[in-house]
């Protein structure tokens, strides 16, 4: 049988039955399921409200950029640091 994309209903499937038939589909093993899983701090049930068709959480580290220059003027904060 060959596989494709096309999955009717797939949306309307909670994320646990999404991602075990895209474990299928990809070839995904225990451990990568069990990494996606692990949705850290945020719930399963609010993500799958924030994102189409939510099989999981990706952790992704979170910088602040600071000390910018834009033509050969440094920025400044509103209250004059």
């Amino acid at each position: 049988m060959t596989k494709s994309s096309v999955i009717s209903g797939f949306y309307k499937l909670p994320p646990k039955e999404r991602l075990a038939i895209i474990k299928d589909f990809a070839g995904l093993t225990d451990e990568e399921v069990r990494f996606l899983e692990n949705t850290g701090s945020l719930p399963m049930d609010v993500a799958d409200h924030m994102v189409e068709n939510v099989i999981g959480v990706i952790p992704e580290p979170l910088g602040i950029g600071v000390n910018f220059q834009i033509n050969r003027q440094r920025l400044s904060c509103p209250d004059g640091d």
